[in-house]
């Protein structure tokens, strides 16, 4: 017995003999895994973890080439906490945004391999 959702996924027509109406979810994207057998599930859970770990962690340094040199001044008269952000400023903020982020993923997805090895 598939549930009304399960049956508009596989694009299966209502018991009415109607189409199945879009799902108009972000969850329907894993909904092709509930197809797949519990082992093949694994291995395809796993292989998809270490492919965003391996790709966020590749790209982890990327934003570090965006990054302005400079020198700051080292008089005591040169106060950085006086003078507002400039723009280069702001894209120093970007890139480290950018950064956390792609730390987040490899670290996630690592974390979540674990767990599906696990269990």
């Amino acid at each position: 017995v598939l549930s009304n959702r399960m049956r508009r996924f596989l694009l299966l027509p209502d018991l009415e003999g109607t189409e199945p109406e879009p799902l108009r979810d972000m969850s329907a994207l894993f909904l092709g895994l509930l197809t797949i057998p519990a082992k093949d599930r694994q291995a395809l859970l796993l292989a998809l973890c270490e492919l965003m770990a391996l790709v966020s962690g590749l790209v982890v340094t990327t934003p570090f080439e965006l990054r302005r040199s400079y020198e700051v001044p080292s008089s005591d008269a040169a106060n950085i906490w006086a003078v507002p952000p400039t723009r280069e400023d702001s894209m120093d903020m970007l890139v480290a945004m950018i950064f956390l982020a792609n730390f987040h993923v490899a670290v996630f997805s690592v974390c979540m391999a674990i767990y599906v090895a696990a269990g």
